[in-house]
């Protein structure tokens, strides 16, 4: 893939918008003056998004998306190269994410074979190892940030409300493809009978784990509210309203 290709896949990419700017949600917790570091990690950002979207698309469909992938990844790491040089500590939370995100697999094994909350969390937080590198870049480029293991932890919190309503949502993929779920596995523990997406869509453990979402991203917001208003923030509001409009239906 030459480089035209690789910006029409970004360009044509139909995400929600805060992938497209996820270090720029963080923007009002640094005191970066330089917009263009912000634009630089939310293509670098965007990037990996993309990546982790291509690498899910390989291991549902058995679709051969290695070159993709590669040429993603390599992108993403060049943009990342103009703000850190190569021996700079950023690099090492950088291979962390990547090492967490390479674990995903094996603790979905773990999960199927000893399912719990806390696997499931370690899973949850594991497939979304790559959405930290904005927040350890923008440590690393504004040491002096205060708060910031609030907003680490309530950036955890919508880590885990996210996964957890995207369970919800993909109870029928997820039953096809054979990957955990922590919705079907709370189906099969409340329900004597053959996985029902159309009774799970209407059913009180629905209603439950959508309220479960909805409590998670309130206790994101409480770890940060008092910090003032920021794009994150308002992207939670915007979340957690989105889950209210699909309980509602």
């Amino acid at each position: 893939m030459n480089q035209k290709q690789l910006d029409q896949l970004l360009i044509e990419d139909v995400s929600p918008q805060f992938y497209r700017h996820y270090a720029s949600l963080f923007q009002h917790y640094f005191s970066l003056d330089n917009q263009g570091t912000y634009r630089t990690l939310d293509k670098a950002g965007h990037c990996l998004f993309q990546l982790v979207m291509h690498i899910d698309r390989q291991e549902d469909n058995f679709e051969d998306n290695t070159g993709v992938c590669l040429d993603l990844q390599l992108e993403s790491i060049l943009i990342l190269s103009e703000l850190f040089s190569t021996d700079h500590a950023f690099w090492q939370d950088f291979r962390h994410a990547q090492s967490l995100f390479a674990k995903r697999q094996l603790l979905e094994k773990r999960c199927h074979s000893y399912p719990s909350l806390k696997n499931y969390r370690f899973l949850a937080q594991s497939r979304a190892g790559l959405a930290t590198v904005a927040l350890h870049a923008l440590k690393h480029l504004d040491s002096s940030t205060s708060g910031l293991k609030g907003l680490e932890r309530s950036h955890t919190l919508f880590i885990e409300a996210f996964q957890l309503y995207d369970d919800c949502c993909d109870f029928r993929e997820d039953a096809i493809n054979g990957q955990f779920n922590w919705a079907i596995y709370r189906y099969r523990l409340h329900y004597e009978q053959e996985l029902d997406a159309a009774h799970f869509f209407s059913s009180v453990l629905f209603n439950e784990l959508m309220l479960q979402v909805i409590d998670l991203i309130k206790n994101a917001q409480s770890l940060v509210h008092a910090m003032g208003d920021s794009h994150y923030l308002t992207m939670l509001n915007e979340f957690k309203a989105s889950v209210k409009r699909t309980l509602a239906n």
